[in-house]
């Protein structure tokens, strides 16, 4: 007796997620000195397929080359089989659920969940391409808030101050999803006085209202607005002094003089 037992993986390529084994027992009862001929046939039909993970086999029904048996076979397969007899018949790479993986460890498991869970929240991303953590996204969120904030504060300064003051400064600081967010700021103000006390008074009144541009003013600009009016103060007083002397110089210009005249005395 010879038995051939020729086991075929047919993958369905509609439904990629699962494949079927299928078995094909072929038998032949005869005596090997009275049906050699038979038998060798038969032998020749054998067909053992082997999964390779460095090549993807392909086979077709009309390739005169395969054996019968497996030319047959093919032919009949409504899942294998395509439309264009002149294509191949793809066989392609096994797809194996990952949990059935051995390098899949339970902490890889726990960390892909953990995942999921940060995306559905809505939490900002890394540099490398993994999701923020609960307590690092609230770090992220107040950097985020502080960054704003400076930025609106400093160019508040800046819009108030018009040509007495600079463009904003700015410090910096590594968020843990690897931006860099702005930590502290300031805008460099001019406070020196001009040539006259007029000029003085109109650019100390621009730098008061600069100071207290932003809404919450820092014990810096407060100081800065202290000085200002320091400055307004001593040049309105020295304009009021040139206003007195202008006024006193006007006054003696149109004062009226006195005539000299001599008197007789009477006599007796």
């Amino acid at each position: 007796m010879s038995l051939i037992d020729t086991n075929y993986h047919v993958y369905d390529n509609s439904e990629i997620k699962s494949f079927s084994d299928h078995r094909v027992n072929v038998s032949l009862v005869g005596q090997k000195d009275q049906d050699e001929k038979k038998q060798n046939t038969l032998q020749d039909e054998a067909v053992t397929l082997s999964y390779n993970t460095e090549s993807q086999h392909s086979f077709n029904a009309n390739n005169k080359k395969l054996p019968k048996a497996l030319r047959a076979y093919l032919e009949n397969q409504p899942s294998t089989v395509k439309e264009d007899e002149n294509k191949d018949y793809a066989l392609p790479d096994p797809i194996f659920n990952k949990d059935d993986d051995k390098g899949v460890t339970e902490e890889d498991k726990k960390t892909e969940k953990d995942q999921e869970e940060y995306k559905s929240k809505g939490n900002d991303k890394k540099q490398n391409g993994q999701y923020l953590d609960d307590e690092e996204q609230d770090k992220v969120d107040q950097m985020k808030a502080r960054d704003e904030e400076v930025r609106v504060h400093e160019n508040a300064h800046k819009a108030a101050g018009g040509s007495y003051a600079g463009a904003p400064q700015y410090e910096y600081e590594k968020g843990p999803d690897g931006k860099s967010y702005v930590t502290d700021g300031h805008v460099n103000i001019d406070i020196g006085k001009e040539s006259t006390p007029e000029k003085t008074v109109e650019k100390m009144k621009v730098v008061i209202n600069a100071a207290n541009a932003p809404a919450e003013p820092s014990s810096q600009d407060r100081k800065v607005a202290s000085q200002a009016r320091q400055q307004l103060n001593e040049a309105q007083q020295e304009l009021s002094k040139e206003k007195l002397n202008s006024s006193n110089k006007a006054e003696d210009k149109t004062a009226p003089t006195a005539d000299a005249t001599s008197s007789q005395a009477p006599t007796l």
